[in-house]
């Protein structure tokens, strides 16, 4: 008999998703997923992007991590689009 923890299969639903943004940033960025808990806070995860210049809060449905489809994608671009608008800096 195979217990399934859902405290693992969420967390390697968070890591892809950190995986997947620090891929779609180009900024160095430190992530904290629902503000260190072990679970999200209902049926949404918040993810707090930081670095040096500021701080980023997002919120997005545990459902869209899991699918990873068109909701998720549009998730990364406006964070991405977040993140390299408001924690870089032009050179």
């Amino acid at each position: 008999m195979t217990i399934q923890n859902p405290l693992f299969h969420n967390h390697e639903t968070i890591d892809l998703a950190t995986k997947d943004i620090h891929e779609r940033c180009r900024a160095e960025i430190d992530l904290l997923w629902d503000d260190g808990r072990s679970h999200a806070n209902g049926a949404m995860h918040t993810v707090k992007i930081w670095n040096g210049l500021g701080a980023l809060y997002r919120l997005v449905p545990h459902r869209d991590l899991v699918e990873r489809g068109a909701a998720y994608g549009r998730f990364l671009d406006e964070l991405a689009e977040a993140v390299n608008f408001s924690l870089t800096v032009e050179t």
